[in-house]
């Protein structure tokens, strides 16, 4: 049994009907769900043939057709739930809840001889568009084992449809969504090759540049390669939505988080399982990977915070100095997820919360820094760029630290920032002269 892309995408609850009719008819053997989910991977089984499904849109009105979403995996521990494997006078029980099966024989017995039952398991994700999150967690059904034990916050490309019955919302709000297949989705970047412009930017901004082309990497689970930024003097509106705009030519996603006594205080930062609902609460830490957090102080006053400020505080201290958000659940110790989301820290006088690097924009003119058009393809080849240290350099660096040239504590920093220099150059190689470099705006920070 052969369709088209056209009939597919228009009628994909249609298909499934027909092709679940075939399994039985046909005493096919294996799993019935794989073998509706094997045909329409097999006719979508290149790039070009899925730009054909459409994309969804979470206020777009639901409908039948085969559509596809990109979505941040926001919870996965769901038990499966377990269904008989047919369907018969559209009773909501079977594979897909959404099928009408017709009768076979004068028992009803339709697909229960071989299959028995079925699981289907469930996720929870959040849709993502042009880089920001949605807040609509949409329900995912799945039957197979292909997004079994994906890690939380990754993000894929779900293909399927929407739950199709009377009682459906007009909204994508708490709606079910079938999951035929899926795409994990990886680093799309260019090559070197491709670029055509190296972005300037003034010299007293030269740490901004290496901190938009900063990326957290893992070693025995703990952060290398942090470099948290803190711009501070920004004593006025005007400059702040300068840095603003100007940080969100250079990541794809830029989220804002005013860090003073009273917004602390009025919401929870990090997830929080809610136990009237028994679903993961979303916080407003858990984002895309690659995302900025754009730490706003510029309010925090003196004074003694209340108990669940200091927690958001000191979940934003564990996003800046480790990496990680934590995951909160009752009776149990809270999970740390690993996070890859560089933190702008800005501030009136030095900030609070723990930097890296520090530079003073009090006679700095963010205005005047202009950006050229692929900048963006730009950071994402120096955040994946692999540098690598000869042994000549990497002596001469131990001797700066043996002689106490260089503070101990202070290592991790400028080694980060010495790859970051030569990377940008877009070499592979770190020279004597990026070390030289790295140390220059060490001792100017």
């Amino acid at each position: 049994m052969t369709f088209t892309s056209d009939f597919l995408i228009k009628n994909p609850v249609e298909v499934v009907d027909l092709l679940v009719k075939q399994h039985f008819d046909n005493n096919i053997s294996g799993d019935c769900a794989e073998f509706v989910i094997d045909t329409f991977k097999e006719h979508f089984n290149n790039d070009l043939i899925i730009e054909e499904i459409p994309l969804a849109h979470p206020l777009t009105p639901k409908d039948s057709r085969l559509i596809k979403f990109t979505g941040l995996i926001h919870q996965n521990n769901f038990e499966p739930e377990y269904f008989p494997s047919g369907h018969r006078d559209g009773v909501n029980f079977g594979y897909f809840k959404t099928t009408t099966f017709d009768q076979i024989d004068d028992d009803h017995n339709v697909g229960f001889k071989d299959t028995k039952f079925k699981e289907r398991k469930q996720i929870h994700v959040r849709q993502v568009f042009s880089g920001e999150l949605s807040n609509i967690a949409l329900r995912l059904f799945y039957y197979d084992s292909h997004l079994d034990n994906v890690p939380l916050n990754s993000l894929h490309t779900f293909i399927g449809f929407f739950e199709d019955s009377a009682e459906s919302s007009e909204s994508h709000e708490d709606s079910i969504f079938h999951v035929l297949f899926s795409i994990p989705s990886t680093d799309q970047r260019p090559s070197i090759d491709d670029l055509k412009t190296v972005p300037e930017f003034p010299e007293k901004l030269e740490l901004l540049k290496y901190f938009c082309a900063s990326r957290v990497n893992r070693v025995h689970g703990e952060a290398i390669g942090a470099f948290a930024l803190n711009l501070y003097n920004v004593d006025c509106d005007s400059k702040f939505e300068e840095i603003n705009a100007l940080i969100r030519q250079c990541f794809p996603s830029v989220k804002v988080i005013k860090v003073n006594g009273k917004d602390l205080d009025n919401k929870d930062l990090c997830p929080k399982f809610d136990a009237e609902t028994g679903l993961l609460a979303i916080g407003e830490l858990q984002c895309a990977p690659g995302t900025c957090f754009l730490l706003d102080e510029r309010e925090l006053e003196c004074g003694q915070l209340s108990e669940r400020a200091t927690k958001n505080m000191k979940a934003l201290i564990n996003l800046v100095q480790r990496g990680i958000v934590l995951y909160t659940f009752p009776l149990i110790d809270d999970i740390e997820v690993p996070v890859d989301c560089p933190c702008l820290i800005v501030s009136k006088e030095k900030s609070l919360l723990p930097a890296n690097w520090r530079v003073n924009v009090k006679d700095i003119s963010i205005a005047d820094v202009i950006i050229p058009d692929d900048c963006k393809e730009f950071f994402q080849v120096v955040r994946h760029a692999k540098c690598d240290f000869s042994d000549e350099l990497a002596l001469t660096i131990e001797k700066s630290v043996t002689e106490k040239k260089v503070p101990l504590n202070r290592l991790h920093d400028i080694l980060t920032l010495t790859k970051l220099i030569a990377a940008s150059k877009l070499s592979d190689q770190v020279t004597l002269s990026d070390w030289q470099r790295a140390l220059l705006l060490f001792n100017q920070s």
